[in-house]
């Protein structure tokens, strides 16, 4: 138990480092002017973190549903042993390793805005930056949209599952 309690005061003290490196950076970039930056770059953080939290969330409610599902219905057809809840995490995050992917994409979409860039006239550049911006805050709508489809479907798919484990129960 030593060894839990040592860990936690030595986290504890990492995070309150990093605490008061954050007050003294806000402090320092206060007085020279780029504090909006420094708030900018902090929102762009916390959004980082929030979608992160909402993907693993998702990632944890599938491994849940799966795990429902492995033990209603692959345990007795197949006559193989149940799984954990845990054990269920590690197998949808390894299949999630070699599906999800980089977006193979997000370069070809840096040559497409250079390439726009180039392509529209200055008297049409302010209305494009506007368009583009409004995309920009569009994009976290519809990234709460899809996943709240994905949490949809998986829990259709557990519903469902459950009514049949019923039905051959």
């Amino acid at each position: 138990m030593e060894g839990a309690s040592d860990h936690i005061d030595v986290i504890g003290s990492a995070i309150g480092t990093v605490i008061v490196l954050a007050i003294l950076i806000f402090y320092y970039l206060r007085d020279r002017g780029a504090y909006i930056d420094y708030i900018d770059k902090i929102k762009k953080i916390l959004k980082w973190f929030v979608a992160t939290f909402i993907g693993f969330s998702i990632k944890l409610y599938t491994a849940f549903v799966a795990m429902c599902l492995w033990n209603w219905f692959a345990v007795r057809a197949l006559n193989i042993n149940s799984i954990s809840f845990l054990e269920m995490i590690g197998i949808v995050l390894l299949v999630s390793l070699f599906t999800d992917g980089i977006n193979k994409d997000h370069g070809n979409w840096k040559i497409l805005f250079s390439v726009l860039e180039w392509c529209v006239p200055d008297q049409n550049r302010e209305m494009v930056a506007e368009v583009m911006q409004e995309q920009k805050e569009q994009m976290w709508t519809d990234a709460l949209i899809m996943s709240l489809g994905n949490i949809g479907g998986i829990t259709i798919t557990l519903i469902l599952g459950y009514g049949l484990h019923l039905l051959i129960g």
